[in-house]
């Protein structure tokens, strides 16, 4: 019976906000005034948690095409501001959201309608009923994210190559997501104002219920709920994208790439470890070359002439390792969330994050792998 009464009591507050919002919410596609996050804060980390399974919902949520961050240019630039002062005291900023899309929003509402689906609760809400989720706000059929000047995001500690410790995870549903809430240690509390007092400092305001969520004082579109989805193809880039880089020599790259391969001793203890340590170094090669804005033939030729320096035996190798670090790095395209934990084992986590949570890392690795394929090392590749 009591959730019958609430799901009476949703949705007639559903109604009765959906009437209000058919005609007074101004819902806009135009994307022109946004920029990539990344363009306009190289220095941030992002951790875009609505694009992976890791979120209250246990979804990718609609509207978040790619693993990117957008904002308005006013936004973005106040915060770059704000990543300037805090890595010179040591800290980047860690980015879970940014704009937000209305589908998404809509996404939230379906979800919080669906009382049986509580896959998530232990993790996000636990001390909460779902029912008295959107009556309580946690859910609401708009969000400030849509308007692009919203911001959700915590420290990460280059000493310690670690999230700083906020005392509470991200969209957590209570009262220990409160900024000001002291019933935690006076570390996490001071890292908890130290991202408040800079956030504050470049003129952002804060939401007393999220100590992570940060608004725009002065934003652009006060009253504007922007649709258009999360992609790199949504907006044009702050800068013009850098000209092509020379394709690597075979000794500076080809001859390390294939060494690093065949050394991999598939089926042996600890392979899963070796393989997750390979599949970083290759990654990294790829990146390091922009591997994402290559020409074709000469980095083939290239490729190609280190491998047939090998022997038979290592060749073979070869082959195979990369089919092990292709499997492992495709699985972790499709979901990185999912397969982080083997590169936590093998100490490389956070290097791989660059690669996995920036379209163009990613671009840089299937590039390469789309040019190990092609010299017969899988005849059957999609």
């Amino acid at each position: 019976m009591k959730k019958v009464l609430a799901l009476v009591l949703l949705f007639a507050l559903l109604w009765g906000v959906s009437a209000i919002a058919e005609s007074d919410v101004k819902l806009s596609d135009d994307a022109s005034d946004f920029v990539l996050l990344s363009d306009a804060v190289p220095d941030a980390i992002l951790e875009i948690r609505y694009y992976s399974t890791y979120n209250f919902v246990g979804d990718r949520i609609d509207g978040y095409e790619q693993p990117v961050a957008l904002l308005t240019r006013e936004a973005a630039k106040a915060l770059r501001e704000v990543s300037d002062e805090l890595v010179e005291k040591g800290y980047r900023l860690k980015i879970y959201d940014a704009y937000r899309p209305q589908m998404a929003v809509s996404h939230f509402m379906r979800w919080a309608m669906d009382f049986e689906d509580v896959r998530m609760k232990k993790y996000f809400y636990p001390d909460l009923e779902k029912d008295v989720l959107f009556p309580l706000g946690y859910i609401a059929e708009h969000s400030g994210h849509s308007r692009g000047s919203t911001v959700d995001l915590t420290l990460f500690d280059m000493a310690t190559e670690k999230e700083a410790d906020m005392g509470g995870t991200f969209d957590y549903f209570g009262e220990l997501s409160h900024p000001d809430y002291t019933e935690i240690t006076q570390e996490q509390y001071e890292n908890r104002m130290l991202l408040r007092e800079a956030m504050l400092a470049h003129g952002f305001k804060p939401l007393a219920e999220e100590w992570w969520h940060f608004t725009l004082k002065d934003e652009p579109y006060p009253d504007t709920y922007f649709t258009f989805p999360v992609s790199v193809h949504s907006v044009q880039p702050l800068f013009d994208p850098p000209a092509p880089a020379p394709a690597p020599a075979a000794e500076a790259f080809g001859e390390e790439y294939w060494a690093v391969l065949a050394q991999l001793e598939n089926g042996t203890a600890g392979a899963a470890l070796k393989t997750a340590a390979a599949a970083e170094k290759v990654c990294a090669f790829a990146v390091k070359g922009a591997l994402w804005n290559l020409d074709t033939p000469s980095l083939r030729a290239n490729m190609l002439s280190a491998f047939e320096q090998l022997s038979p035996q290592e060749q073979s190798a070869a082959q195979a390792g990369f089919d092990a670090v292709r499997a492992l790095l495709d699985d972790c395209l499709r979901d990185w969330e999912g397969n982080r934990g083997v590169f936590e084992d093998a100490g490389v986590a956070e290097s791989m994050d660059e690669v996995m949570c920036d379209p163009l890392n990613r671009l840089a690795w299937e590039n390469l792998r789309n040019h190990t394929l092609t010299m017969g090392n899988d005849e059957n590749a999609e």
